[in-house]
């Protein structure tokens, strides 16, 4: 049995017991907060924050612990560093487009949102990171989007669940294997099969706070 690795996030809901996240409820209930502003455009999308430090309007809301696979966290475009260029590709389609028409205007910052973020969503990525900085007192650095709907609760078997923004783990599952196997995995997933005695103290506090021992 292999260890699996998440990284944890977090979504806040007025709606409670919820089995997933649809972004196909995008816009309920959001009046006011800084995530209506960031999703103006585009592509349905769901909001999570990296670091479990909400806006004010949304503490007193539901709180969910979302979990991301590896997969799906590499699958999340940089909106501002827009590393494949797709920004400049919306803009020139947007521009083509409305050549077109009988009489002459230019795009507006929404229609080329719109065409970008349809773009990243064409090519496979399943959302969006708008971290524009390393400040992370700035609510929007710690706030992605996905597109695509993600079920709550915590993944079955053994996994270990990593800080979205360091990727140090802060969470171990309990699931009932033998003690030699859960610990090499572990290890493994720290990538520290080279210099574990190196990261003695770090797997000392982690146990800690998991009240799970690896002796």
């Amino acid at each position: 049995m292999q260890t699996r690795k998440y990284f944890k996030v977090f979504h806040y809901s007025h709606r409670c017991q919820l089995d997933e996240i649809d972004p196909a409820f995008y816009g309920t209930r959001v009046s006011g907060h800084s995530e209506l502003r960031k999703g103006s455009a585009g592509i349905k999308k769901s909001f999570y924050y990296t670091i479990d430090d909400p806006e004010f309007l949304v503490r007193t809301h539901y709180r969910y612990e979302i979990y991301l696979s590896a997969k799906w966290k590499e699958k999340i475009y940089d909106y501002f560093d827009d590393p494949k260029k797709f920004r400049a590709a919306a803009k020139s389609k947007v521009e083509q487009a409305l050549a077109e028409l009988p009489y002459r205007t230019d795009p507006t910052e929404y229609q080329i949102q719109e065409a970008y973020e349809k773009i990243i969503f064409d090519h496979g990525f399943v959302g969006l990171r708008y971290k524009s900085s390393e400040d992370l007192s700035d609510v929007h650095n710690r706030t992605i989007t996905l597109f695509r709907k993600k079920r709550t609760g915590k993944p079955n078997g053994l996994y270990v669940a990593c800080d979205y923004e360091t990727g140090k783990p802060i969470e171990i599952s309990r699931a009932p294997v033998e003690r030699n196997l859960v610990r090499e995995n572990f290890i493994g997933i720290l990538g520290l099969f080279k210099s574990p005695e190196k990261h003695k103290e770090e797997i000392k506090e982690f146990d800690k706070k998991n009240q799970f021992s690896f002796n």
